[in-house]
């Protein structure tokens, strides 16, 4: 049985105990929004904290690929510079290639090849070897009688010569001993290599060709080899050897090489065909020799291009076509079975035309006695304008037409007569030239 007092004690517990549960479903629903509120602080924290990290990784990412392209470019520029470093080392390489180039040009200059026979030939020696056979002129022309009060200046001109024989023939230009054929009293002086001076006969030229022969009563003297023009090519090593403007400078020596082969001229008194070369030639050179690399002449050096504003044009008579006229001159004193006119003259330009109103031609100066032209009854001072029925307004124009005849040929020569004013055709038979 349960006394008073129990009864009361339980009654108060289950009261507390209901009381208590009346109050459970609230504290629930509290710590349940509680939780809510927490877990929602934690999700805002930790959207805010994702959010943080995904915008430092964000940055991170950026930052990364900053770093990757400056990488990149840094790898460009490695590249380029490795690519700029190839291009130099081909540079230098082919910087290298040039200057073995040149040192091997060099060294074929200072010992060049022959190409015949592979013999190796020294400039030095070269030139010292045929150097004695080139010989310095002096022509002097005392002062002429003009009248009984005046006189001219004395005349005078220097070139080169090329010994062909040991007893004193040599060859050298027509217009270097020219004032012989003018003045009787002409003297020319041959200068050797060892500074003896010897006076020189003049033996004959051909003045169409720019060629004279002379002669020194001399023996033993040292002769050039004489070798073949006709086998000369453009790029060939050439020597010149002669006195440039004078004796004073004796012996000098050009180097150079062939420019240009068979080369025309147009020029009185040239001959037909010519070799160039940028082998220095200057006024003195005149008549000197024009070397192969064997030591050999190939040419008889005769002029340049004389402008202020060309340089290294020069010009030699080639040797194989100098040859027969060279023997011709020496045995017969000309060239033999040449036809001519018979007469010499100066140009009438078309300033002289106008100015004294006669027309343009060759203006004959002298007639040969006994040749074709005096036997026609062309005079001096007659001006030819056709020549075998073609215009002519040089010397060189009737050398062309007449020398395509032969001697006892007939042709139609054309003058003005400036007496009369009046033009007549005559009939002019070619003899030889003496």
């Amino acid at each position: 049985m349960y006394s008073n007092n129990d009864y009361n004690n339980y009654s108060q517990q289950d009261h507390k105990n209901k009381k208590n549960k009346s109050y459970t479903p609230l504290v629930i629903l509290i710590s349940v929004m509680i939780i809510l509120v927490i877990g929602l602080l934690c999700a805002v924290i930790y959207r805010q904290t994702i959010n943080k990290y995904e915008l430092k990784i964000s940055q991170y990412n950026d930052t990364i690929s900053q770093y990757q392209q400056d990488i990149k470019s840094c790898q460009d520029n490695i590249n380029s510079l490795n690519s700029q470093v190839s291009d130099l080392s081909n540079n230098l390489s082919s910087l290298g290639a040039e200057m073995q180039n040149v040192s091997d040009s060099v060294d074929t200059i200072n010992t060049s090849a022959d190409s015949n026979n592979g013999k190796t030939i020294n400039i030095v020696q070269t030139a010292a070897k045929v150097s004695p056979s080139v010989i310095g002129i002096k022509v002097d022309v005392p002062a002429q009688n003009v009248n009984s009060f005046w006189q001219t200046q004395p005349l005078g001109d220097q070139g080169s010569g090329i010994i062909l024989t040991a007893d004193g023939y040599i060859v050298t230009n027509f217009h270097v001993v020219s004032y012989v054929t003018q003045y009787q009293n002409t003297v020319i002086t041959v200068v050797l290599d060892d500074g003896s001076e010897h006076v020189a006969t003049y033996i004959g030229g051909d003045e169409i060709n720019d060629l004279a022969i002379i002669k020194i009563d001399a023996q033993n003297l040292p002769v050039a080899t004489l070798g073949s023009s006709d086998n000369s090519k453009v790029g060939d090593f050439v020597i010149a050897i002669g006195n440039p403007l004078g004796v004073d400078l004796y012996g000098s020596v050009t180097f150079g090489i062939i420019s240009g082969v068979n080369r025309k001229i147009d020029a009185e008194n040239v001959a037909d065909k010519l070799i160039q070369t940028d082998a220095a030639i200057n006024p003195g050179n005149s008549g000197g020799a024009l070397l192969n690399m064997n030591g050999e002449v190939i040419g008889i050096n005769t002029i340049k291009i004389n402008q202020s504003n060309v340089e290294g044009i020069g010009f030699a008579i080639p040797i194989d076509y100098a040859k027969p006229l060279i023997d011709s001159i020496i045995q017969y004193g000309y060239v033999k079975d040449r036809p001519t006119l018979g007469l010499n003259g100066s140009d009438v330009t078309n300033t002289m035309s106008r100015m004294y109103n006669i027309p343009t031609g060759v203006l004959v100066d002298t007639v040969d006695q006994g040749s074709g032209a005096e036997t026609a009854g062309i005079q001096i001072n007659d001006i030819v304008t056709k020549v075998d029925g073609q215009t002519v307004s040089t010397l060189s124009d009737i050398s062309n037409i007449v020398k395509i005849h032969k001697i006892g040929d007939k042709i139609t020569v054309t003058i003005y007569r400036y007496q009369t004013g009046n033009y007549s055709d005559i009939p002019v038979t070619l003899t030889e030239q003496k």
